[in-house]
């Protein structure tokens, strides 16, 4: 991706985890996008591909969305 993310596009409200990006048009922001899931979704998501890489083969992982 070629935005820069950091701690402010990343937050933990209550159990879910919460990302956003902005949107631009013609290199203004002309607003904001986001995705939030529940934290044991997003856990259960790295379990998968933590064993993926560790079997070799290439990770798919869902996240419930």
């Amino acid at each position: 991706a070629s935005e820069n993310y950091t701690l402010y596009n990343v937050e933990i409200v209550g159990e879910e985890l919460r990302v956003r990006a902005p949107v631009r048009a013609k290199g203004e922001i002309v607003g904001w996008v986001g995705v939030a899931r529940p934290l044991t979704a997003v856990a259960e998501g790295v379990s998968q591909a933590r064993w993926g890489v560790g079997e070799g083969s290439e990770v798919a992982v869902d996240f419930g969305g």
